[in-house]
């Protein structure tokens, strides 16, 4: 009976071509006379599930468990994955070793997981934004296209649900020190363009993970040994890589970081120059040793935060800053400072990433719903304490999140006007600041957010101060309309530009006349949406 298992998850197509050479070299090489070799493959086409990285994970990992039940058990496991099978192979890893939260069981294979060897794995996922053209092509067919294809491209973007959660989940398994955990391995061509060895900071930040580099070696032809200039020392590398003691060559490096961690994110129609360094000013003063994070959007038009598909392209950003400045600090603590659009990353992220967690949340102007589920975060472990600003006269949460959820988009609200109705049991409100959207962005009151998130206490301005006891009156009165106003209006601008086109057809005018009154009213049409985009 053999000892030892090799698992090898291939490339993005789910066969193993690339692979064969070497597996089959390693099949009949006698040094591996105790090895099982588990030549996994998948079929994209076969997942039918909303998830299908998800499941193709756990296809890998059920595949694992029933060689072991059948062949095994065995003494040591190496794992080892190309490209898309490096994702595959630390997601299957961490179902297997019970890390996901969604899986109960606990196999016992994955304890006896000695290495896992990744061949260009794509570890903080694609930037499609600074890839080839082809990678370019391929993600922007992806976001408009359907199919399980297309969900698995925009399950490995950088920044997605999916690679945020596996880098967190990663990163927090590898700090816990434990004996029993594997050596990592990733194997990086020279002339990979695809994947940089910066992308591979959750990967890197523990002192058991090394990088080993392959001379003149693409993201394509990365296991194939016969691209080498000696294939037969590529080969003894490999092996050695695989089985035997990390090469010399390979480099470690181990990180620790700080011990906290303190993001502060803007809303709309900011820069982070505004309230965020002012905040950041204050941080350095009461804390140096803590790192500031702040993710930026840029400039974000109320008319793209009231776009669905535009609101939800920016969480990408700051889930990808969220998981990359985890891996530079595995263990230190993050807290939050939020304003606005900042609240909604937040609360969105936090509903999506399961893994991810803030000790402290102050939220400035929220504009998630009331009837967010807090509850749920804090008993994911999520978050402790949150704090929740509000201001009295904040008419672009009271009409325009307060319009837009009753219009149907759930995950936006008026709760920085109206607050959080089921909030967590740790919970602060400093309500209502008289003003509108960044009232209670003023010095003092910024001073007793920072304080919040550093967790000096639970500070909230003084006795005597100018909060009000109510939002405006003259707001809650037209917060109930605000669904209607904007469908109308809406309705009343694309009639209008619509009577105009069609009022030549009506009055027997030629087409050239029609024709010119569309090419207006497409002119005024992207004129007003010009005006909107600059609110």
């Amino acid at each position: 009976m053999a000892r030892h298992l090799l698992v090898a998850a291939p490339f993005y197509k789910g066969h193993h071509q690339r692979w064969s050479p070497l597996l089959d070299r390693l099949a009949e090489d006698p040094e591996l006379a105790e090895h099982d070799i588990l030549r996994w493959s998948y079929s994209i086409g076969e997942t039918r599930g909303g998830y299908p990285l998800t499941d193709l994970s756990r296809g890998m990992s059920a595949a694992i468990h029933e060689k072991w039940e059948t062949d095994g058990p065995y003494e040591s496991i190496t794992l080892m994955g190309h490209s898309l099978g490096g994702i595959l192979s630390r997601q299957a890893y961490l179902f297997g070793a019970g890390v996901e939260p969604a899986t109960a069981a606990r196999h016992e294979w994955a304890q006896h997981v000695r290495r896992i060897v990744l061949f260009g794995s794509i570890n903080r996922g694609l930037d499609w934004g600074k890839g080839s053209l082809s990678i370019r092509a391929i993600v922007l067919a992806a976001k408009v296209l359907p199919g399980q294809r297309a969900k698995i491209v925009r399950g490995i973007l950088r920044g997605s649900s999916f690679m945020t959660n596996l880098r967190i989940q990663w990163i927090r398994h590898f700090a816990s020190g434990a004996a029993s955990l594997p050596e990592v391995v990733q194997v990086l061509g020279t002339r990979d363009s695809v994947v940089h060895r910066d992308d591979s900071n959750d990967v890197e930040q523990h002192g058991r993970a090394y990088l080993l580099e392959l001379d003149r070696a693409t993201h394509g032809n990365l296991v194939q040994v016969e691209w080498a200039t000696d294939p037969d020392a590529r080969y003894r590398l490999l092996l050695a890589t695989l089985v035997g003691e990390i090469p010399a060559a390979a480099v470690s490096r181990s990180i620790t970081g700080r011990r906290k961690v303190i993001f502060l994110t803007h809303g709309i129609r900011a820069f982070t120059h505004d309230w965020a360094d002012r905040a950041e000013r204050i941080v350095k003063a009461r804390a140096p040793d803590v790192e500031v994070v702040k993710p930026t959007n840029g400039w974000f038009s109320a008319l793209r935060f009231a776009l669905p598909l535009t609101r939800k392209n920016h969480l990408r950003l700051f889930r990808d800053a969220y998981s990359e400045t985890l891996a530079r600090n595995p263990a230190a603590e993050f807290n939050y400072i939020g304003h606005s659009n900042g609240t909604y990353l937040l609360g969105q992220t936090l509903r999506e990433v399961p893994g991810m967690r803030f000790k402290r949340a102050a939220l400035a102007a929220s504009v998630l719903p009331p009837s967010y589920p807090w509850r749920d975060r804090e008993m994911g472990a999520q978050v402790e304490a949150v704090r929740a600003d509000c201001a009295s006269s904040d008419y672009p949460v009271g009409f325009l999140c307060g319009a837009l959820n009753r219009l149907g988009m759930s995950d936006i609200g008026p709760a920085g006007v109206l607050s959080f109705d089921a909030p967590p049991t740790r919970f602060t409100r400093v309500a209502w600041h008289p003003g509108g959207h960044s009232s209670m962005l003023g010095e003092e009151n910024l001073a007793t957010l920072v304080e919040f998130a550093l967790d000096e206490g639970d500070p909230v301005p003084a006795p005597g101060s100018t909060l009000l006891e109510r939002p405006d009156p003259r707001l809650l009165r037209l917060m109930p309309w605000a669904g209607t106003i904007v469908l109308v209006a809406v309705v009343l601008l694309i009639g209008s530009i619509a009577l105009f086109v069609a009022a030549p057809a009506a009055a027997g005018d030629g087409p050239d006349e029609m024709f010119r009154r569309a090419a207006i009213g497409t002119v005024a049409l992207g004129f007003v949406l010009l005006l909107l985009d600059r609110m």
